[in-house]
């Protein structure tokens, strides 16, 4: 192996994801390779694509009456 490839230990430790997310992200083809600029390039978009998504649930119930049902109403 060349020195300048980084193993998927210390992808793992980068992003935070477990191994097993690593090597499925090569296997995928998502991560296309183990050299520190594609695996920077590959956590970058992947941030990007975390922080674009929609936030589910805000705001869902904001224009509709609460829903209290008390015995005696």
């Amino acid at each position: 192996m060349d020195g300048n490839l980084l193993t998927i230990e210390q992808i793992s430790e980068l992003s935070g994801l477990s191994e097993r997310l690593v090597k499925k992200a090569i296997s995928k083809g998502d991560l296309l390779d183990q050299t520190p600029k594609c695996v920077g390039e590959w956590l970058k978009s992947s941030i990007q694509i975390k922080m674009s998504a929609p936030k589910a649930r805000t705001g869902i119930r904001k224009d509709r009456e609460t829903i209290v049902h008390r015995k005696w109403d």
